[in-house]
C-alpha cells in the first residue's frame, strides 16, 4: 500500500536531521520564552516582585518619562526625615498660563500641584499654603534646597530637602517606604489592623492596610481632622509611615504588643512630636465628629444670602482643606446647574484671605470668598442654605478623601443636598 505522506510536514522534507532539530529546539525556545515573559510582566505589572500593591493601578494612568521627571526626595524636620515622591513636567509654563502640573506621591495619595522649572533645578509655590520648595541640580545629579513655611505669626521656617531622581519606568520606586530597623523581628501570627487611639490630647483612630509583603498604607485621623494617607512599613511589630503635602511633613513611628492589643508610638509633624497610645478595637470605628450639625448648631451660624447657596466655614486652608474642596468643587462641576460655593472664615489671622484667594484661582473655583465676623464652631462645617437664609442641612467634622468609603458617601449626600437647592 502506498502511504502519502503528510502534506503538514513537506516544508521540512529534503531537510537534514540534524536542521530539523535546531528548528524545533528554536519553536520550543520561542514558546517558553513567552511564557517566561508573560509570568514577568504579570508579576511586574501586579507589584508581586516590587512589593507594591499599586503598581497595576498606576501603571493604568502613567506619566510618560517624556512628560516628567520624577524625583524621590526628603524633608528632615527636627532630626526627622521624612520621605516622598515628586513629578516635575518638563514643559515650561507659558506667561500668564497656570503652571504645570506635577504630583506629589505618598503610596495611596497623589497631590496635584503647580510646578516651575527653573535654570538650576525647579520651585514648587504652595500657593494656597503659604509655604515653598525650591530645590536645585547638583553636578552628581543629587538634588538639595529648602522647604518654607510661613507660620501664623508671619514668620518662616525653613527646612533640608535632599533626594535624587528615579526612573519613570519603576512606578513602585514611586512608593517610598521607611526604612526596616534592625531590632525589628518577624511575627508568627497577624496583627490587628484597627486602634483607638490618643495622639497627644485627641482621640481618634488609626488603622492600616498591608501588601503582599511589609509595604503599609496607613489611616490617622481625629474628630475633624485627616492626616492624609500615610505610607510606609511594617517590619515584624514596627509600624512606619510618612507623608508630606506641602504644608505637613509627618512621621508616624509605633510598636505593636505582642500579642497586639495595644499600640505605642509617636508622631512628629513638621519636628513637633506627641506621644501615641491605643488599643485594639475589633468592630467598625465611627470617626469622632463626624454627624450633621444640630437644630441649634445651625441656627447659630448667621449666613446672609441672596441665594440658593453651599456655605464652607473653615479656619485656614491647609492640604486637607485642599483636598476637600477638590472634591467639593468636582462635584459641583458635574451638576447641571448648582448653588454659588461660599467661603467664611473664623479665625482672623493675617495672610489666610490672601492664601485663599491664591487657591481659588489657582483651582478655577468661581466662589465668593467672605469673611465670618465670629464664630463658635470649633470644627469646619458644611452648610446648604435656601435663598432665605435658612440652612436645610450642615455638616461638621468632614470627612476627608483618606476616609475612602465614607468621603464618597458624604459627596453623594452633599449632591442631593445641591441639586435639591435648585429645585
Amino acid at each position: 500500500m502506498r502511504h502519502d505522506p503528510d502534506s503538514r510536514e513537506s516544508p521540512r522534507r529534503g531537510l537534514s536531521h540534524a536542521t530539523q532539530r535546531r528548528i524545533a529546539r528554536r519553536t520550543i525556545g520561542q514558546a517558553l520564552g513567552g511564557v517566561i515573559f508573560l509570568i514577568v510582566a504579570v508579576f511586574t505589572l501586579t507589584g508581586r516582585w516590587s512589593e507594591n500593591p499599586n503598581a497595576l493601578r498606576r501603571l493604568q494612568q502613567p506619566t510618560s518619562a517624556a512628560a516628567a521627571d520624577w524625583y524621590l526626595l526628603s524633608v528632615k524636620t527636627g532630626g526627622i526625615t521624612i520621605p516622598f515622591v515628586l513629578s516635575v513636567p518638563r514643559r515650561e509654563a507659558q506667561e500668564g498660563e497656570a503652571l504645570p502640573e506635577g504630583l506629589i506621591v505618598n503610596g495611596l495619595e497623589e497631590i496635584t500641584i503647580g510646578v516651575r522649572r527653573t535654570d538650576t533645578g525647579f520651585e514648587v509655590p504652595f500657593r494656597w499654603l503659604g509655604a515653598t520648595l525650591v530645590a536645585t541640580k547638583n553636578t552628581d545629579q543629587s538634588i538639595s534646597g529648602t522647604w518654607s513655611v510661613t507660620q501664623e505669626d508671619n514668620s518662616t521656617t525653613s527646612y533640608d530637602v535632599q533626594g535624587h531622581s528615579i526612573p519613570d519606568a519603576l512606578p513602585e520606586r514611586r512608593y517610598p517606604v521607611a526604612p526596616a530597623l534592625p531590632e525589628a523581628r518577624p511575627v508568627a501570627t497577624p496583627l490587628p489592623t484597627r486602634y483607638k487611639i490618643r495622639v497627644g490630647d485627641e482621640i481618634g483612630v488609626l488603622r492600616y492596610r498591608t501588601s503582599t509583603t511589609h509595604a503599609v498604607d496607613v489611616a490617622l485621623y481625629t474628630g475633624g481632622k485627616s492626616y492624609g494617607a500615610l505610607a510606609g512599613s511594617l517590619y515584624g511589630r514596627l509600624l512606619q509611615a510618612s507623608y508630606f503635602d506641602g504644608r505637613r511633613a509627618l512621621l508616624l513611628q509605633a510598636t505593636l504588643s505582642p500579642d497586639g492589643t495595644t499600640v505605642t508610638g509617636f508622631l512628629s509633624e513638621n519636628g513637633a512630636v506627641r506621644n501615641i497610645s491605643g488599643t485594639v478595637q475589633s468592630e467598625r470605628i465611627t470617626i469622632p465628629f463626624q454627624r450633621e450639625l444640630t437644630e441649634t448648631e445651625r441656627h447659630s451660624i448667621k449666613v446672609p444670602s441672596s441665594g440658593p447657596a453651599i456655605v464652607w466655614h473653615t479656619s485656614t486652608f491647609d492640604a486637607a482643606a485642599q483636598r476637600m474642596a477638590t472634591g467639593l468643587s468636582r462635584m459641583l462641576q458635574e451638576l447641571p446647574s448648582a448653588p454659588p460655593l461660599v467661603i467664611y472664615f473664623h479665625n482672623e489671622q493675617a495672610g489666610y484671605s490672601k492664601r485663599v484667594d491664591a487657591w481659588l484661582t489657582y483651582h478655577g473655583l468661581n466662589a465668593n470668598v467672605l469673611r465670618a465676623e465670629q464664630s463658635k464652631l470649633p470644627l469646619p462645617a458644611i452648610a446648604f442654605v435656601e435663598d432665605n437664609g435658612h440652612i436645610v442641612a450642615a455638616y461638621t467634622g468632614l470627612h476627608e478623601p483618606g476616609t475612602g468609603g465614607s468621603y464618597r458617601k458624604q459627596l453623594t449626600n452633599w449632591a442631593a443636598h445641591a441639586t435639591e437647592l435648585m429645585k
